[in-house]
Order: structure tokens, then C-alpha cells, then sequence
């Protein structure tokens, strides 16, 4: 297990040049199924431990994606018997649930997935890796790859594409989207490639089954433009993100519109965070449900400890950023992460630190195990539905791992807490575990 840190200049052994936060929540279409997005008056307040994970493999590090039976699929980040994490399901069976592993990476294969999952309607499951392929990086490049059901339970794996830190980028570490067509996008980390700020890739479905997917980097950051993209969102019929640094107003970070016209993706820098009262390093960027308006999280703001913000065009088509929340670092959280749509005015989140001050006192900043809360923008209006309490009996530290909406309850992961057994090298924080709230 590898030791995390929910602050602003944390660093992991293993990305050593990776953004303050890194991953979006994109929700698969059947995590919007189910009552609590449709009775405004409902929110899931009751927590519980569906899993707790294993020293075998552990630290769910991104969000859920839940298929059209309400099974969970995840990624564990790594692990002591495993080191180089797993894929794994979580399936209903009556009033418990099922865990099996279904693929375990072996660095060849892949190694430390990371990003939320998403299913084609076939039932297809695509994700990616950090590092692993057959890349030329010192520990792999990291791929982009497939897992296919078939007879008896059994899940076929496939990697669909190997980074090469060429132009293609390497580590790519974030969630993935799927257009109508099955292609899929995504964004690669810093590098010491040709393209070490990160870009933004498609990787085009093949016209024939038989025939390979082809990557096309659509555009490649140069720091004034952006530095290490880590979220992406559809939006007007146009790709949205942001990069967690760089930009033209004190290098913490944009958000940018990428627009298809005559075969070509044109840029445009949409917002430069300051690093001020604005927030800056921004986590992730989702669509509102109303086109061209954009709702995400970044650290910073005026108490310091995150924002929530929206972004939209004034009348004049100029865009525009507004700070909905600051966070105060107390019992509503600190350090937000990715967000959910409910509808129109109603958002799922998680904290990766705050709430409880008495609990994971081995979390830096000290703060709690985190929270998830349920915001109005409207009225910017934060309730906190849970706060997590750590080990044994509870997780802790959801890190970039938000919720999901599946037939009226909450879904998610932390990366510390549950009984597992996994130590930071000092005491036992637990391996992580599958949640869920419910009304």
C-alpha cells in the first residue's frame, strides 16, 4: 500500500509529477437510474460498509461505475499480494453483496489502474492504467483497455491500446468518456516525452471487429495552455477539462473547451484560475445538464480549503467563473473531489478530509476521514450526508473517488479504513472499502 496525502503539494511514489487532484467523475447512464434523482425531497443519509478490502489488493483510489443490473465495478490501485492492483465487481445477491476479482494486472498487462470505468451498451467495461504495456517507460507507459463478458461468468481482457510517450503521451490516469459511436477519450499525465505537459486523445473504434483502435491525439499542452489535463466532460458538443497547473494567471491551472469544426478539435483557454479567492488546481469539471454550463471543484478559495464553481457565458458570450462554496476545512469537509449531477439544481460530492477532527488522525491534513455532501447551487447550500470515521468500522479518505446515483442510493470507495489490515508503516489505516448510502 502506498501512503496518500490529501494536501495541496502531496506526491506518490509512483507519479511523481501528477496534479494535485486527478480524476472526474463521469457517470455511466445507469448511475442516474433510480428515485433519489427524481424526489428532491429524499437524500440518502444512512452509511454502510459493503466491502472492505484485503491486503490481497486495496486502496480504491477512483469512482464506481455500476452496469444496468445495479452491479459495482472499481479498481483497486494496488495492493501486498497483488502490488499492481486489480479490476474487481461487486455483485448483488439478495441482501448481500459478492466480490470477485476480474482482472489482476501484472505490469505487462497494465499496472496501478486508475479513472473510473465506463460501459459501452454491449456491456463492454474500458479503463486505463498509470503505468505497464509494453511502452518505453521505465515501468510501462500505461494502456487503455477492455473487458469484455462471455460465457459463465468469465470476463475477457484486452488492451486496446500501449502508450509510447511519443506524441500519444503517457499515464493515462483519468476517467475515460464515451461518445455515440464507441469511441472513447481521455487525457495523459507529465511526462518526460514530446508531449510532457499531457494531451487529450480519442481512440477511435474499429470499423471491423477484427481491425485494431486507432489513437488520435487531438491536442497537446504546452503549460501556458495548460499543464497535466485531469478531467474531462461533454457539454454543447464540445469537450470540456481541465488541467490541474499551468495556464496564464499564475500557473494553477484552466479549464479549456476543445470543438470539433472541418475534422480539426480547436482549443480554447476558457478560464485561468488565479490561485486566489477563485480557487486553483482544479480537481475536475462536469456538465450541468444545461449546455455550456459547467459546475467542478479546485483547492484554494478564501478559506483555503476548496471551492465548488461554476462555469458560464455572461450575455456577451464571455465566460465566466463564480465560487458557489468555500469549504471551511471543519465539519463540512475540506480538499472536495469529483461531483455528480442529480438534476438540475442538486449535486453529489465527497471531501477528502474534514468532518470528523477526532478520526484518521494519520491522514494529513489532520483534519478527518472526509465527507460526502449533497449541494443545491442555487441557494449554495452544503449538507453533509456522512461523515467517515476510519478504521475498523468505517472508511476513510475518498480521495478522487466521488459517488454514484444507482436505484436511490449513494455509491462509492475510500482509500484508507475498513478492517483490512494494511499499515502506512506505524499503525493499521485500513485497505479501503466499498460504501453506500441509502435513505
Amino acid at each position: 500500500m502506498r501512503t496518500m496525502q490529501t494536501s495541496s503539494t502531496r506526491q506518490w511514489s509512483v507519479r511523481q509529477a501528477l496534479p494535485v487532484f486527478s480524476v472526474l467523475l463521469m457517470l455511466a447512464p445507469s448511475a442516474f437510474a433510480g428515485d433519489v434523482a427524481n424526489d428532491p425531497t429524499q437524500s440518502p443519509t444512512t452509511e454502510s460498509v459493503l466491502y472492505n478490502f484485503t491486503t490481497t489488493y486495496s486502496n480504491p483510489f477512483s469512482s464506481l461505475t455500476a452496469d444496468a443490473a445495479g452491479n459495482l465495478y472499481g479498481t483497486a490501485f494496488d495492493g501486498t499480494k497483488y502490488p499492481n492492483g486489480a479490476v474487481f465487481e461487486l455483485s448483488r445477491d439478495k441482501n448481500t453483496w459478492q466480490e470477485k476479482p476480474l482482472v489482476v494486472f501484472n505490469g505487462k498487462n497494465g499496472r496501478y489502474p486508475s479513472g473510473q470505468m465506463v460501459f459501452d451498451p454491449q456491456g463492454n467495461l474500458y479503463g486505463s492504467t498509470v503505468e505497464g504495456g509494453d511502452g518505453p517507460c521505465p515501468d510501462g507507459c500505461g494502456v487503455i483497455f477492455e473487458l469484455s463478458p462471455s460465457a459463465g461468468g468469465v470476463w475477457k481482457y484486452m488492451i486496446l491500446y500501449s502508450f509510447q510517450n511519443g506524441n500519444d503521451g503517457a499515464t493515462p490516469g483519468n476517467n475515460l468518456l464515451l461518445d455515440p459511436s464507441g469511441n472513447l477519450y481521455g487525457t495523459t499525465d507529465f511526462t518526460s516525452g514530446p508531449a510532457s505537459n499531457g494531451t487529450v486523445f480519442e481512440l477511435e473504434h474499429p470499423a471491423q471487429q477484427n481491425e485494431s483502435w486507432t489513437l488520435k491525439t487531438l491536442f497537446i499542452f504546452n503549460g501556458t495552455d495548460g499543464f497535466t489535463p485531469n478531467s474531462l466532460t461533454f457539454s454543447g458538443g464540445a469537450l470540456y477539462g481541465t488541467t490541474s497547473e499551468g495556464g496564464s494567471s499564475n500557473f494553477t491551472g484552466t479549464v479549456f473547451r476543445l470543438k470539433p469544426a472541418n475534422g480539426t478539435w480547436n482549443y480554447t483557454l476558457v478560464y485561468a484560475f488565479t490561485g486566489g479567492a477563485d480557487g486553483g488546481f482544479p480537481d475536475n469539471i462536469v456538465s450541468s445538464g444545461t449546455s455550456n454550463v459547467l459546475y467542478g471543484t479546485a483547492g484554494g478559495g478564501a478559506s483555503t480549503y476548496g471551492v465548488i464553481f461554476e462555469i458560464a457565458p455572461d450575455s456577451s458570450g464571455t465566460w465566466t467563473e463564480s465560487v458557489l462554496y468555500n469549504f471551511t476545512g471543519g465539519a463540512d469537509g475540506a480538499i472536495p473531489g469529483p461531483l455528480s449531477v442529480a438534476g438540475p439544481d442538486r449535486l453529489f460530492g465527497t471531501t477528502n478530509s474534514g468532518g470528523d477532527a477526532s478520526a484518521c488522525s494519520f491522514m494529513y491534513p489532520y483534519l478527518g476521514c472526509g465527507v460526502v455532501f449533497e449541494f443545491v447551487p442555487s441557494t449554495a447550500t452544503e449538507t453533509v450526508l456522512h461523515a467517515f470515521t476510519g478504521p475498523p468500522s468505517d472508511g476513510g479518505g475518498p480521495y478522487s473517488s466521488g459517488v454514484i446515483l444507482d436505484q436511490g442510493a449513494l455509491y462509492g470507495t475510500t482509500y484508507y479504513g475498513g478492517n483490512g489490515q494494511c499499515s502506512n508503516g506505524t499503525e493499521v489505516v485500513g485497505c479501503g472499502t466499498v460504501y453506500t448510502l441509502s435513505p
